[in-house]
């Protein structure tokens, strides 16, 4: 299934508000946000003003990367400008980067990251060996730490678009683990 937020305040309300900060690609938005609104577990929202918005969209030329504001998957604890979350989005990245990007958004972490799962650790060990992903033995390490945030839900999903060496940038769809990931996550409330 899939690897997420613990925590009830780090969840989103089931309409989530967003707000665009400047020229963006409106079609990779809404191609990777569809997935997610499929599941019919969130839905979003347009709003006119970042005040209104539980997170701002914008564009750049580097990387597609989600901010929660306090360094963590899905809403910030924090309230007001602090906690504003951003969702960063590359225009040369694939629709799988933004897909996977809303992953993050909503609370979940990476595949590969589970504690307690022997298939998470062998692959984790697979992409270090391979030498493909640059730091990426630094990354497990750093998100270790972190694990104390975030439950498994359900078994290893190599399917997961949140699973680093998997192809996932090319993919335009989530898992069923991924759904069912986000379904637990949210019926948590």
């Amino acid at each position: 299934m899939g690897y997420g937020i613990r925590n009830a305040t780090r969840r989103f309300p089931t309409r989530i508000r967003y707000c665009f900060k400047g020229d963006l690609r409106h079609d990779l938005f809404v191609q990777g946000m569809k997935p997610w609104v499929d599941t019919s577990v969130v839905a979003f929202e347009e709003v006119a003003g970042a005040e209104m918005a539980d997170f701002l969209v914008e564009v750049n030329d580097s990387n597609s990367i989600w901010s929660s504001g306090d360094g963590w998957n899905g809403r910030a604890e924090q309230t007001g400008a602090a906690g504003k979350g951003v969702l960063r989005l590359s225009r040369k990245h694939q629709i799988g980067d933004v897909i996977h990007e809303f992953g993050h958004l909503l609370g979940l972490g990476h595949e590969q990251d589970r504690q307690g799962c022997s298939e998470a650790a062998a692959w984790r060990e697979k992409l270090i060996a391979t030498g493909k992903f640059a730091m990426f033995k630094e990354v497990c390490e750093s998100a270790d730490r972190k694990s104390h945030k975030y439950d498994n839900y359900g078994s290893f999903d190599p399917s997961s678009i949140m699973l680093y060496g998997s192809g996932y940038q090319t993919r335009t769809t989530i898992s069923a683990g991924d759904a069912a990931a986000l379904s637990a996550i949210y019926a948590l409330r």
